[in-house]
């Protein structure tokens, strides 16, 4: 048993060692190989977005083609949520097959388009030898389009906000600390032309970003999946229990634990509370859930609404929240959102059971709210006039 532990460790330790001269000696055959089985003619897209298999990629390309815009989706990776994208692609382990996949990407995909968006930068070859090429030796454009823990640091959102924070218990392993993460972060501030943003809250981390808000999803996709909401007889918290909806994967980030802990507290006073909490789901099973929910809950440590809380509006279901006084509007006061603090969530949570109003006229609002908020036309003309001021100044 020794001796086979021995020969699997120096086979692990010769494949490793010699795994980045293996990987560079294939791409360069395979590289200039498809180069010339496959020359350039002409360009025949404009933007291929890059990211994970993600709706919210899904919908902004979607809504850009709505608008003329000739616009492509590459996915990287697998993902049991999501899989719809106009490209897949799932890097293979071995230095060989992996040269060999990423030179016919990167010659019959990637080098079709003029513009790079990459989403929460990312890698999508080795050591990012493909943003490299495509930027420097094709001097094409490269948009950096940062969704949150990509672009946070740690220890920069601590001192700015030592009270509170999404980082303090953080489940992604503090990535943003990582030698790889920091290295494709690295080649992002480089090769990036622009940096998107989509809450203004990342801003303390890339003071010059673009804030671009979340795109809405595609209505007709969202309204067969969702449906109509089914509409519960009796006073929620009193009469029958207040559902109250909670989506994330990141409990960590997100507060969780004390989210519970405050309903728990209000649940032994004798109010009828469910709390659903949706981990690992997919979009389906999600606006299934606010079929039959009151209201949702999320991003109470972040500083703003994100995703989740768009959807959740959008599904007629109002979404309670915090967002920094900084960033508060007179809109958002009036809109289907719910603003509070975790400080101040046990005493939000009474005023809607107290006051079944509140949820009543919030669910009326929601939608119509938040559609004027994150209209997709002028999201989507924002993002298109970024590709246009970048193609301008290069």
């Amino acid at each position: 048993m020794k001796l086979k532990k021995y020969i699997v460790d120096f086979y692990n330790y010769i494949f490793f060692k010699l795994y980045d001269p293996i990987f560079n000696l294939f791409l360069f055959l395979f590289f200039n190989y498809y180069k010339l089985v496959k020359p350039r003619i002409s360009l025949s897209g404009f933007v291929l977005h890059i990211g994970n298999p993600l709706h919210v990629i899904y919908h902004l390309s979607k809504n850009l083609k709505s608008c003329g815009v000739d616009v492509g989706f590459l996915a990287i990776g697998k993902s049991v949520v999501w899989d719809q994208a106009d490209y897949h692609y799932v890097p293979p382990f071995h230095p060989v097959l992996r040269a060999r996949s990423e030179a016919y990407l990167f010659w019959s995909v990637i080098a079709n388009y003029d513009v790079l968006h990459l989403h929460n930068a990312s890698q999508f070859s080795y050591q990012g030898w493909a943003l490299r090429v495509f930027k420097e030796k094709m001097n094409r454009t490269v948009v950096i389009h940062w969704r949150g823990c990509d672009i946070r640091e740690y220890e920069v959102n601590t001192r700015l906000h030592p009270d509170f924070n999404i980082c303090q218990n953080c489940d992604y392993d503090r990535i943003c600390e990582t030698k790889q993460h920091k290295t494709v972060k690295k080649q992002a501030m480089r090769y990036g032309d622009t940096h998107i943003v989509t809450t203004p809250d990342m801003r303390d981390f890339m003071a010059n970003a673009v804030y671009v808000p979340f795109a809405l999803p595609d209505l007709t996709f969202f309204d067969a999946l969702n449906g109509h909401t089914i509409h519960k007889v009796g006073r929620p918290g009193i009469e029958r229990p207040l559902q109250i909806v909670h989506v994330t994967n990141h409990p960590g980030i997100e507060g969780t634990d004390i989210i519970e802990s405050i309903i728990n507290d209000i649940r032994n006073k004798g109010y009828q509370i469910d709390f659903i909490h949706l981990r690992g789901k997919t979009f389906k099973e999600i606006l299934l859930a606010y079929k039959t929910a009151d209201v949702s809950i999320g991003k109470m440590k972040m500083g703003h609404y994100a995703n989740a809380q768009i959807e959740s509006l959008m599904a007629h279901v109002p979404a309670i929240t915090y967002v920094r006084e900084e960033f508060v509007t007179e809109e958002m006061r009036e809109s289907g959102l719910i603003l509070t603090s975790l400080e101040k969530l046990s005493e939000t949570i009474f005023d809607i059971i107290e006051k079944p109003e509140i949820i009543k006229n919030k669910k009326i609002i929601s939608r119509k709210s938040i559609m004027n908020m994150h209209d997709i036309e002028k999201v989507t003309k924002s993002i298109i006039e970024i590709y246009d001021n970048v193609k301008k100044n290069n």
